[in-house]
């Protein structure tokens, strides 16, 4: 009886698998092979009964199934009013992020304080008070900021526009387009990419950062709708157009983030996970089981860390100008 059930739930779950496959495609790579990599990876109410599926070509994660545009339009109107943290300390660590973002830029290109710059996703207008910390006047800053509570405090900073979306923007040929931790809450990276080519003059920069891997080290994903790697969104930008100035990962080595605890359970699953895989996926799944232990071995040459809101953190631990492999954010520069 017992081994008849346990057929007929195997069953049950390879005809959702191929039901599945048939609709799923990679947002990123458009490949239709996919991995089941972790469930309940959200606290968020909306996103709780979402998936994260791992593409077995680009290796880039997202959520299944993608919220709706209006779901995202809704969530991005409120977003720093409702789910955002408020404190001084995230203020001085947001504050600390964008001016070493603005270093990183000065490393390979000069921003003149006359060109026009567009600040995607501004929030409070950090990466605005860093240009301001580096030149003494900034005279074309402009913004998308979908959460009209900022609108003031951007215009009271010296933005000359502030606009809710891209779609209403009547500005166009800007020299630098700032992109920081935007592209992880879209649900088609590709396509607003390729949207905002179109808003820049010719030759001009695009910096972009993202969550390097943060399903990794990260209890709950908040709400990102995608993870990141550096392979992939190599792929993805320069499909899109653009010509990659440099590439790289800054902060805090991954495995000082990962808690003690998620290697051995991660490993287990997988180990479980490979028993049960038809022959042809057996390669995917080794394929991160090795990466698993590289991650280990990493991490017994650092001692952890814990970035709580709570405890005393030096922002200097946070490692912001440090680059390498495997560190906290990808950060890219490229010109279209």
């Amino acid at each position: 009886m017992k081994k008849h059930l346990n057929l007929k739930i195997l069953n049950f779950l390879n005809r959702v698998k191929i039901k599945m496959r048939m609709t799923w495609v990679c947002p990123l790579c458009g490949n239709k092979n996919w991995i089941i990599k972790r469930y309940k990876m959200w606290d968020q109410k909306i996103f709780r009964k979402k998936k994260l599926l791992t593409c077995a070509n680009c290796r880039c994660s997202s959520m299944h199934p993608m919220p709706t545009k209006e779901e995202l339009k809704n969530i991005n109107k409120i977003f720093w009013s409702v789910y955002s943290i408020h404190s001084s300390k995230h203020r001085a660590i947001t504050k600390a992020q964008a001016i070493s973002r603005v270093h990183y830029i000065n490393k390979f290109i000069e921003i003149f304080p006359t060109e026009k710059v567009l600040d995607i996703g501004s929030g409070y207008g950090n990466f605005l008070d860093a240009l301001k910390q580096e030149y003494s006047e900034v005279t074309k800053y402009y913004a998308i900021e979908p959460d009209k509570t900022m609108k003031n405090i951007l215009y009271s900073k010296g933005a000359k526009k502030v606009f809710t979306n891209i779609d209403n923007m009547q500005e166009k040929d800007f020299s630098l387009i700032i992109m920081s931790h935007i592209l992880e809450h879209l649900s088609n990276p590709r396509k607003y990419l390729a949207q905002v080519i179109k808003y820049m003059k010719d030759d001009a920069i695009l910096f972009l950062e993202v969550p390097n891997r943060d399903d990794l080290y990260k209890e709950s994903l908040g709400l990102h709708t995608f993870i990141f790697n550096s392979p992939c969104l190599t792929k993805l930008i320069k499909d899109v157009g653009f010509h990659i100035i440099d590439i790289t990962t800054a902060g805090c080595p991954i495995p000082m983030l990962i808690p003690k605890r998620g290697f051995f359970s991660q490993l287990k699953k997988r180990i479980i996970r490979l028993f049960m895989l038809i022959p042809k996926r057996i390669r995917d799944y080794t394929h991160n089981l090795f990466e698993e232990i590289r991650i280990f071995k990493f991490k017994l040459s650092y001692k952890k860390i814990t970035l709580n809101e709570e405890e005393n953190l030096d922002i200097s631990s946070l490692m912001l100008n440090s680059y390498g492999r495997d560190r906290r954010f990808i950060r890219v520069l490229a010109r279209n």
